[in-house]
């Protein structure tokens, strides 16, 4: 199977035992950080059927995101940058 090929190349390279599935994860984090609720386009590339599926999965993976985005707006009031 092709995902167990993936898996052993990336062990063998790495000695670490990535499943494919986790690369499906990583792609949704990757988007996510980039485009805080673009759940279409997560979506789209995992080829869920469901937009629902992908919000019930990945829903609270941009918090970070947010927050961060949320601190750079205070630094900017606060430097007087509005």
């Amino acid at each position: 199977m092709f995902s167990e090929q993936i898996t052993s190349a990336v062990e063998k390279a790495t000695g670490l035992r990535v499943r494919t599935h986790q690369f499906r994860h990583a792609a949704a984090v990757l988007i996510l950080k980039r485009e805080p609720g673009n759940y279409e386009f997560v979506r789209g590339t995992l080829g869920h059927k469901s937009l629902k599926t992908t919000t019930k999965f990945y829903i609270g993976l941009e918090s970070f995101t947010a927050t961060e985005r949320f601190g750079e707006m205070v630094d900017t009031h606060l430097d007087g940058e509005e």
